[in-house]
């Protein structure tokens, strides 16, 4: 047997790079190109306008919710559809109990000129009884709970505290139904059944978030809270 080599010449070419190109030196240039190069300014922010919305007499501007919200109630001894027919009537709405926890805790986080005395009207465990109408009405539908706001279609409810008792009211849902039961005697909730509406209320015994009212009821210390988008 006769084992064949194959040979191949394999030729290089090699170039020579010139010490001069049109007349500066080659070596380095590229060190000398980036070192000379400079560095691209970052492209500086759009200067936004942030709007801080003016201070109104009577209402506390809640950035969270987008809302001016009355320092005082309004409208005392009128039922739920007397409430909402007056506040449409001046370009009010009633706050939903989202918007009325988002009050609260805007108004305990920050320094609002006479914060005290409206916490302690809606807060403070003392007599006389005080309450306020919230926007919520509540319905069953098979097994389901179902909320509704004024003027909107009924949504179903989200998972919150089903029994009624303390709960903790830094802990809500988007709903503004309490998430978290604690011992602590800081909020009693009732739950919703069936064809009832919900408010809030104070008293000796404490203060409650209501989602059991009757929406006929009208008695002089109920009243409700005007809001408005625009002023």
């Amino acid at each position: 047997m006769c084992w064949f080599i194959l040979r191949k010449e394999i030729t290089l070419m090699v170039i020579k790079i010139p010490e001069k190109f049109m007349g500066k030196l080659v070596k380095g240039s590229i060190e000398r190109s980036l070192a000379n190069a400079s560095t691209p300014e970052p492209e500086k922010p759009e200067n936004k306008k942030i709007i801080v919305p003016q201070p109104v007499e009577g209402f506390i501007y809640v950035p969270s919710i987008s809302l001016y919200v009355g320092r005082e109630k309004l409208f005392h001894g009128s039922n739920l559809n007397k409430a909402h027919e007056k506040l449409q009537a001046q370009d009010s709405r009633m706050l939903t109990p989202y918007q009325f926890m988002e009050f609260i805790k805007y108004l305990q986080n920050n320094s609002i000129p006479d914060k005290d005395k409206i916490l302690d009207e809606i807060l403070t465990v003392r007599e006389p009884y005080r309450s306020e109408w919230l926007d919520a009405k509540f319905s069953e539908q098979g097994k389901d709970m179902f909320i509704e706001h004024f003027g909107q279609k009924p949504a179903k409810l989200e998972k919150c505290v089903a029994r009624e008792g303390w709960v903790d009211m830094n802990s809500y849902n988007s709903q503004g139904m309490p998430t978290k039961t604690i011992k602590k005697h800081e909020l009693y909730f009732y739950p919703p059944t069936a064809d009832t509406v919900a408010g809030f209320s104070a008293d000796s015994n404490g203060a409650s978030l209501d989602c059991d009212r009757d929406p006929t009821n009208s008695y002089t210390s109920l009243g409700v809270r005007p809001a408005r988008e625009k002023i």
